[in-house]
């Protein structure tokens, strides 16, 4: 496991460089290169192994990891808010890197019994192969690998957009990260041009993620017991609901509105997170589920790319409301793909008692 090391040794420095960076350019180097490398190999290379050694309670495990990256958005706010005003800006970033050596060290550690524990894992499939539930589609059975390749081939295969429940995951895994991030980019600045403090918008990204906790770990037991799918198509539609009601008709002019806001849509959010790497493994065999997971996050990263500049230019130009409308419709799409994704596992439209 070669991957999480690498991955460890691009993130750690990016914070000890950022704490010098003075120039523009400085921040684009250590954020977008450094930082975004080390985050995509880091959470792409956990959930993939997450995802080959979980089948049956698939969506609880994967929520309870990615809780990890949820209590950094807990807590890490906070610290930059103490720190900042006494250490200044270079010895809160140098402590964050601190902070990083103290838990992506041990995380690589965690790593070392991977291979026994997979090869285990692949004895105790081939033994219980007859126990497989027969609600299950043939697509999250047998390994979906349009290309005839092995699943350690490539870290990205396009060949999977061959699979059309692949295509629709990944299309609906778009629109909700299209969302996700563009609420975080927008949020602290719909609140400072409500009239509230700075605090005020660190308060509300804490806020989304301690509700997001919630949502990863009820996600997954919802999920692994009614199915990953018909729990995120819920689980978007009634988000859509909170969203329409809460940002759509104040547009961040209340705070009440706002902090409302940010409770719901962090437990929403929290089960976007959770459920997508789990209904992904519905669509590829186990042995490919890296590679796929992969070619996802790539796809996704477009998403990332435009989400804010959209949403800031929105924000400026049409107000707070208008910024919600686009975001429920977006989410109103996304269920949408959800549900074709899930129709095409069953083979069918109109079979909502599956379990799927």
């Amino acid at each position: 496991m070669v991957v999480g090391p690498i991955a460890t040794a691009l993130t750690i420095p990016m914070f000890f460089l950022l704490a010098e960076c003075t120039e523009y350019w400085h921040f684009i180097f250590c954020l977008g290169t450094l930082g975004g490398i080390g985050g995509a190999l880091a959470s792409t290379i956990a959930l993939s192994i997450i995802g080959k050694l979980f089948t049956r309670l698939r969506g609880l495990a994967i929520g309870l990891a990615l809780n990890g990256s949820a209590l950094g958005g807990v807590i890490i706010p906070f610290i930059l808010r103490e720190l900042f005003p006494t250490w200044g800006y270079t010895w809160t970033i140098r402590f964050l890197g601190i902070l990083m050596i103290g838990i992506m060290i041990p995380g690589c550690a965690c790593y070392i019994p991977y291979m026994k524990m997979y090869n285990l894992h692949i004895r105790n499939l081939q033994t219980n192969i007859t126990r497989q539930p027969s609600n299950v589609s043939d697509a999250s059975v047998t390994p979906c690998d349009p290309a005839g390749k092995s699943g350690a081939s490539a870290a990205i295969n396009f060949n999977a957009f061959r699979s059309q429940t692949f295509a629709a995951v990944a299309a609906t895994f778009f629109l909700l990260e299209f969302v996700i991030f563009g609420t975080s980019g927008s949020l602290p600045t719909l609140s400072l041009q409500a009239g509230n403090s700075v605090e005020t918008g660190y308060s509300l990204i804490a806020i989304i993620n301690g509700s997001g906790c919630v949502g990863r770990i009820v996600s997954g037991l919802l999920g692994d017991k009614y199915g990953h799918c018909n729990t995120l198509f819920l689980a978007i539609m009634l988000t859509a609901i909170c969203v329409g009601a809460t940002l759509v008709p104040f547009g961040g002019t209340q705070v009440s509105a706002l902090f409302a806001f940010a409770t719901l849509w962090g437990l929403g959010s929290g089960f976007f997170s959770a459920l997508i790497p789990a209904c992904l493994g519905e669509t590829c065999g186990h042995k490919d589920y890296g590679q796929y997971l992969g070619t996802l996050n790539f796809t996704v990263s477009f998403a990332l790319l435009i989400t804010v500049p959209i949403g800031g230019q929105m924000l400026q130009t049409l107000g707070g409301q208008a910024l919600a409308g686009l975001y429920v419709g977006v989410l109103c799409i996304a269920a949408f793909g959800i549900y074709i994704t899930r129709s095409l596992l069953v083979d069918s439209w109109t079979s909502f008692q599956t379990r799927v």
